[in-house]
Parts: C-alpha cells; structure tokens; sequence
C-alpha cells in the first residue's frame, strides 16, 4: 500500500486536467490579441480626430487666399524715423478729362533720418521735382486720381529717378482736392 499511497499523492498534487501552457483566461496568445486590439483602436482614433482636424482647418481657411484684404504699408507696423521734404508745396493743374478738374495737391517725401545727400539732392532739384509733379498730375484723368497708394508708388519711381538712386522711402500726399471747373 505505500506504493499505491504515492500514486494517489502524486494525483492529488499534479492534477491530471489536460490543461496546456496558454490556454488559461490570461493565455498569452488572448493577451497579444487584447493588446493589439487596443493599439488599433487608438491608432484609428488617431486618425479619425486627425482627419477631422484637417478638413475642418481646410473648411475654415478655404477662402482665404482670394478673399483676404491686405494692410497698407503704413500700417505694417512700426515705422522707422524720417526726415521729411516739404520744398514741393502745393500744386495746382488742370486733369487731361475732356471737361477739366483742378486738382490741388500736397505732397512730401519721406528719406532715412538726416541723409545729408538726400536732403542736398532734393534741394538742387526741388523746382524740377516740383515741375515733374505737375506734369505728372496734369497727364492724369479725374478717375485715375482715386489709388493713392498708386499715385505715392509712381511718384516715388520718378523722384527717385530724378536724384539718382533709391534715396526717397515713402511719398505721402498730406492733401488732395479734386474741384469740377
């Protein structure tokens, strides 16, 4: 019987049930398939919330481009200290339009902060400066006088060209009427 007493031990301690390595409740096959069910799931979260964040930011900046107003460079921020011409004063012409305007305007021109060149340049050229701007303002039509900022831009070009270089930064016209004769 001492035999038989260490079989029924030895079957009370292993049991005999036919279970295998990985096939509890925690096998490591259903752990890895858990897992890569999660990683799924948050990689597919991701992109759903990414996608989503994309065609939301196209929707909101789809018109943009062709509807976007632009500043003006005066108001870009702030602006370097000039030292501003005034010689020019005012000047009145008549506009090439079939029934004439008189237009007065007053212009000044703005160059880098005490530009002694600058400065002598404008002063040995300001009566032709002065007779250019006439010139300038008597070949335009009343319509064509409404674009300020593209008035300031030829008007800078030619008084550039004048004094020999790059020297003016800004042209600014301080008043403008345009009266029907």
């Amino acid at each position: 019987m001492p035999v038989e007493d260490n079989e029924e031990l030895e079957n009370e301690t292993t049991p005999n049930t036919g279970k295998r390595f990985g096939s509890g409740r925690f096998s490591v096959l259903g752990l890895a398939v858990t897992v890569l069910k999660w990683v799924l799931l948050v990689i597919v979260g991701l992109v759903f919330v990414a996608s989503i964040s994309v065609g939301v930011n196209y929707i909101m900046n789809r018109g943009n481009a062709a509807g976007q107003q632009t500043q003006s460079s005066a108001f870009d921020g702030v602006q370097p200290v000039r030292s501003w011409y005034d010689g020019i004063g005012e000047i009145r012409v008549s506009t090439k339009d079939s029934t004439p305007y008189t237009v007065m305007v007053r212009v000044q021109l703005g160059y880098r902060q005490d530009d002694k060149s600058i400065q002598t340049a404008l002063v040995n050229q300001g009566p032709y400066i002065k007779a250019k701007v006439r010139e300038y303002f008597s070949e335009k039509r009343v319509n064509e006088l409404n674009d300020e900022a593209k008035i300031a831009a030829e008007l800078k070009q030619k008084i550039n060209n004048i004094i020999g270089g790059k020297g003016i930064d800004i042209v600014i016209i301080t008043e403008k009427t345009v009266i029907e004769m």
